[in-house]
């Protein structure tokens, strides 16, 4: 998913900042892919745009690997709708109590 289309399932708009608005999975599966990348640039150091280009395809691969293997376990998609209003919405929403396990 291109960062225009991931924007526009988020219902994002505008200059929002697309890592803002991820949830802490989202943000972790991004910053492996983006060490992923770094470890082996520094380990090939790439020369030409193409060679740069894929090195960025491989580290991305290891994030996407990554993501598949956690869905797989959790038996769910970890890619979520919500954005940062809606994740502030929720932290300030009270928990539901109950009454029947007190």
């Amino acid at each position: 998913m291109s960062a225009k289309e991931y924007k526009e399932f988020k219902g994002l708009k505008g200059k929002a900042n697309l890592r803002d608005n991820m949830t802490a999975t989202e943000n972790a599966l991004t910053r492996i892919g983006e060490i992923a990348t770094r470890e082996i640039s520094q380990n090939e150091n790439p020369k030409t745009f193409e060679q740069s280009r894929s090195v960025a395809r491989r580290g991305g691969g290891v994030a996407r690997a990554a993501r598949d293997e956690l869905e797989r376990q959790l038996g769910r998609s970890v890619i979520s709708p919500q954005n940062a209003k809606s994740l502030r919405a929720a932290k300030t929403q009270p928990e539901e109590i109950d009454e029947t396990q007190k």
